[in-house]
Formats: structure tokens, sequence, C-alpha cells
């Protein structure tokens, strides 16, 4: 707990920030990006948010793997939600289903009338490959007003971000943001 003390200043930018469709924490191994991601879901449920968590491994660099995981992270927030997706992913042929499927997820997430904050630790062990045939560029592109996705990775994703910067919706944080100051590295010691 007292680390996540010292991120007081990191934390308030990523709250601030919390409305907006995109926001990425790139930074070195080491660097605190799932401690700042622990801290701000922990901010973030008093205020209602629902977070859903998906914390990948090289092993999920398969695009039918990260979907299925992807599904299951906001199954946890409800099962409901996720459904009608479920069933797609069953039902149809890989590359239409995961069309389909993120269709199915921006309906529901649409109509649940809750905040849905979607976090994504290490995007960097998923494959620019597996990351186009998992269709979050469309659901990057299409998602409703009260979802949110929240990156974090070592390196920029190979994701069309421009039209979510131009338009203010993309916060990028980086090493800069995430080291400590003098006074908080004073603190922390």
């Amino acid at each position: 707990e007292e680390p996540l003390r010292n991120y007081e200043r990191l934390l308030s930018r990523m709250l601030e920030a919390r409305r907006v469709r995109c926001m990425l924490l790139v930074g070195g191994a080491g660097a605190g990006k799932s401690s700042a991601l622990m801290a701000y879901q922990l901010a973030l449920v008093p205020l209602g948010y629902e977070v859903a968590w998906l914390s990948l491994s090289p092993e999920d660099d398969e695009p039918a793997l990260f979907l299925d995981y992807l599904v299951a992270s906001l199954a946890r927030l409800d099962a409901g939600l996720v459904r009608e997706a479920q069933w797609l992913t069953d039902m149809a042929p890989e590359r239409e289903s995961a069309e389909r499927l993120m269709v199915s997820l921006i309906q529901a997430i649409n109509s649940c009338g809750k905040e849905v904050i979607l976090v994504m630790d290490d995007l960097h062990l998923i494959s620019e490959n597996v990351l186009r045939a998992s269709a979050l560029q469309f659901l990057i592109d299409h998602a409703p007003p009260n979802f949110h996705l929240v990156v974090a990775t070592r390196h920029a994703p190979p994701l069309a971000l421009g039209r979510l910067q131009a338009e203010g919706q993309l916060v990028e944080l980086g090493p800069q943001d995430l080291r400590f100051t003098r006074h908080e590295t004073a603190d922390y010691l």
C-alpha cells in the first residue's frame, strides 16, 4: 500500500482520464504499470465503474485464445453481458465470429447501463497478427461511450489510434509519467 501512496500524481491523471475511450500505460519491465493499474482499479470501484481485468501471457498469442480470455474477463463482471458473444464463437468460423463477437459485446456493453473498463495488462506479449485477427481494433473503433480500454504494455501497440487521439479520446502515459519524482522517491525511501 505504501508505494501506491506515492502514485497519487499518476493516479490523479488516470482518474481524470477515466472517461476516454483508450488509455495507454507504456513503460519497461518493472516500471510500475501493473501497480498503477491496481491502484486505479481500487479508486474506480467506489465511483461505480465495473472493471474487467485481462492479464496476458505469451501462451495467449493465438486469436481464438485471446478472444476467449477477453470474453471471460468481461464475463466476470456479468455473465449475461457475454452470453450471446460466447454462443457466436461456438457457432461461426473464426474470422467471421471475431467481428460478430465484438458487435455482440458492443451492443451488450451499450445496453448494460454501467461504465465498463477493460484493463489489458502486458499487451506487448500479443503479436500484431493476433491483435488484428482478434478484432480488438473493431472494438476500439466502435465501442459505446460507456466502454473504456486501459492497456499496459512495454511498447506502443500496433493499433490505429490516431482518430482517438484527434478526438481527445486517447491518453498516453509513458515512462516519464510512471517514474517517481524526487519528492516521491524521498517519501518512499
